[in-house]
């Protein structure tokens, strides 16, 4: 305590606090103005360090500073600051001074309430640097305090749903500050009843104006959206009742009158919509009198069929003198006919002329002989075919013959050459190199002789010449191959070559899976495969973020400021998620990455280079790798959401590896995919991980 500036801190925190006595809880420990009091009681210490006319001369001109910061002469005070250091180097108070009058601030507790970010100014770091461990502490709880406090103003002031988004906005910011997080729910209450009344109004207007059963329809379920609010319920009822009775009317008014339908369906169409309403209007008188009216027409119906049924039995007796004339004639000019055909070997013709006869004369016996002469036709064109090597033709020939002669046989013996016949061809074209030709014609006999072992040696020796190659040749080489041989091939590929194709045909914006992790929250089914998104791929070197938010965590586990390199994430993130996702053989595969950690708030300086095998994106990485917003939005795992991370229409909030406007903030991504450069307190528990990984390939 015993500093010669002390003296002049005390009398600065006097002059400050006589009116605005907020600032005493802004110093540290239970009993500050004991401590002020002490403060002013070390005089006889300064008379040590300087002479009288010297301690003359620095009283006058702190308090010549002091006037002229609460008669607002900026400058003035300001010059007096800048002579208090020239006559006491290293003098706190008087670097306090020049931040006030640098912001042009009167008294110290000003520093709470300004609009202005006085933490980058040179004066505020020396202030903060050459003070006091009271005053430092203030200064450095001040910059909380005024967010705080602007934050609460708009809260409180707050007339609409977006200023109270502001001020949940800012209050999320500084979550882990006073009570900050406790209003920030305040804050989302409010916004939540806020929507729940505007919806609440839309409803009644869609109320007040609904006139047929759809309005009325739309009115209650805008009210069910917001059922439990005021008397949302009673009103979704409501409307429910009034939109059926829309609907009874509308069938009431759209049905006919009984005594103007014209026929029998217009009665049934009436009757059914009255009785569908019988409980509306007159809706059962209606249908009682359709129902009488639909029995008289019926009476009247079967009168016109007795008579119908008399003028058809005359017409049927006329048609029958004529058919017995017709069936005479006609009959005997078709026998001739087929006898002809016969004669002309027109077989099958005649024997279905033979046949239309329908047992005229003799034609059914000559129906059978020329059914007979047809089929022997037909058995000699089969032989010729299979003679002259076209065995599929032959063969279908003979089956249509059925039983005839030795038909059955002849198509077996067609089938086994027409087999030997491909398989020959087949084996030829795989040997000449026509593999997709060649191999899908194996496939189609179904194993016949050795079909299967020419194809796994063919796919095989396939396979085992693409391991001597480069993956790029045969990738150009399964291109151009059938994608079912290509298929067939890559099961055969050993692991290493196969892994290698994969990873030379990803591009950006591709879903791999490497590494597992649990993600549904279920154990017994134990951990699921990791899905990462391609950024970047070239150069030997594959980089990828995971497709989700895996863990909420948060940056570093205590309060004190921190840098990337010493966090508390990035020692889980290379240690405990390093062993635990990926298995040795993938561990080899994951490069150490060197990483540049810069600064993006003014003020702030770049960290080292940090070598990581698994890290955060920073800012600028954040905003390069994803084209918009939208993209950069991530959704989260079951395992994740249970664990308390913060979802906001489905997508979670992720940390960044870059510091955020100081050391006790970290710059994150929030649910809606923009980047916030100020950041949020790092002991924040509510943000998730989006690991980043590089594969060496």
């Amino acid at each position: 305590l015993f500093r010669t500036e002390h003296i002049w801190t005390a009398f600065l925190l006097q002059r400050s606090l006589h009116k605005k006595t907020v600032l005493y809880a802004a110093l540290p420990g239970t009993e500050q103005l004991h401590h002020f009091k002490l403060l002013c009681r070390t005089g006889d210490y300064m008379v040590n360090n300087y002479n009288n006319r010297n301690m003359q001369e620095i009283n006058q001109t702190m308090s010549r500073m002091l006037d002229f910061l609460k008669s607002g002469d900026f400058s003035q005070a300001d010059a007096a600051a800048d002579y208090l250091l020239h006559i006491a180097p290293g003098f706190g108070s008087a670097y306090v001074g020049k931040l006030l009058a640098e912001y042009q601030l009167k008294e110290l507790s000003d520093l709470l309430y300004t609009e202005a970010s006085y933490t980058g100014s040179e004066n505020y770091k020396h202030a903060l640097y050459y003070s006091d461990p009271n005053i430092q502490q203030f200064l450095k709880t001040a910059p909380y305090e005024n967010f705080y406090l602007r934050a609460k103003n708009k809260m409180e002031n707050s007339e609409n749903e977006s200023e109270l988004k502001v001020a949940a906005g800012m209050f999320r910011q500084i979550a882990g500050y006073r009570d900050a997080n406790q209003l920030y729910h305040q804050c989302s209450e409010k916004i939540e009843t806020i929507r729940r009344e505007e919806m609440y109004q839309k409803a009644v207007s869609l109320m007040d104006s609904a006139s047929d059963e759809d309005s009325w329809k739309a009115a209650a379920d805008a009210f069910a959206c917001v059922n439990g609010f005021n008397d949302a319920a009673e009103k979704r009822d409501y409307c429910l009742q009034k939109a059926n009775e829309c609907k009874k009317d509308k069938i009431y008014l759209s049905a006919m009158d009984p005594m103007e339908c014209k026929d029998l369906k217009e009665l049934e169409d009436t009757m059914q919509k009255y009785d569908s309403i019988r409980d509306w209007k007159d809706a059962a008188e209606k249908a009682d009198l359709c129902r009488n009216r639909i029995t008289d027409h019926q009476k009247k119906a079967n009168a016109k069929l007795r008579k119908r049924i008399l003028l058809i039995t005359g017409t049927v007796l006329t048609i029958l003198i004529i058919c017995a004339l017709v069936f005479w004639i006609i009959p005997l000019s078709g026998y001739n006919h087929a006898n002809e055909l016969v004669k002309t070997g027109s077989y099958e013709e005649a024997a279905v002329a033979f046949r239309k006869l329908n047992g005229f004369m003799d034609s059914e016996e000559k129906a059978r002989e020329a059914e007979a002469m047809a089929l022997e036709a037909r058995y000699q064109k089969a032989l010729s075919l299979m003679n002259t090597g076209n065995y599929q033709d032959a063969s279908d020939a003979f089956a249509v013959l059925g039983d005839y002669k030795d038909s059955q046989s002849k198509v077996n013996e067609c089938s086994s050459l027409r087999l030997e016949q491909q398989y020959n061809n087949a084996v030829k074209e795989v040997q000449e190199g026509d593999l997709s030709t060649g191999v899908e014609a194996l496939l189609a006999l179904n194993g016949y002789r050795d079909s299967a072992e020419v194809i796994e040696s063919a796919l095989t020796e396939k396979a085992e010449s693409f391991a001597q190659m480069e993956t790029s040749e045969v990738a150009a080489q399964l291109e151009k191959m059938d994608p079912e041989i290509t298929t067939a091939v890559l099961e055969r590929l050993d692991a290493d070559t196969s892994y290698k194709l994969q990873l030379f045909a990803a591009v950006v914006g591709d879903v791999l899976t490497f590494g597992h992790y649990e993600q549904d929250n279920d154990l017994s089914n134990g951990a699921e495969p990791i899905e990462w998104i391609v950024l970047d791929h070239q150069k030997g070197m594959l980089t990828m973020i995971s497709r989700y938010a895996l863990e909420v965590l948060p940056y570093h586990e205590t309060a004190e400021g921190v840098s990337w390199s010493e966090c508390s994430l990035r020692s889980w993130l290379n240690e405990d998620f390093y062993q635990s996702a990926f298995a040795d053989s993938e561990q080899a595969l994951v490069a150490v990455t060197q990483n540049e950690n810069k600064a993006f708030a003014e003020g702030m300086r770049d960290e080292p280079l940090t070598e990581d095998r698994v890290y955060l994106l920073d800012i600028a990485e954040a905003e390069r790798y994803f084209a918009s917003d939208v993209d950069r939005r991530s959704q989260t795992t079951v395992h994740n959401a249970e664990a308390g991370a913060e979802i906001e229409d489905g997508y979670a909030t992720w940390w960044l590896r870059s510091p955020g406007y100081d050391d006790r903030n970290a710059a994150y991504v929030y649910s809606d995919g923009t980047v916030h450069r100020n950041g949020i307190y790092i002991t924040s528990a509510q943000d998730s991980v989006r690991p980043v990984i590089q594969l060496s390939l």
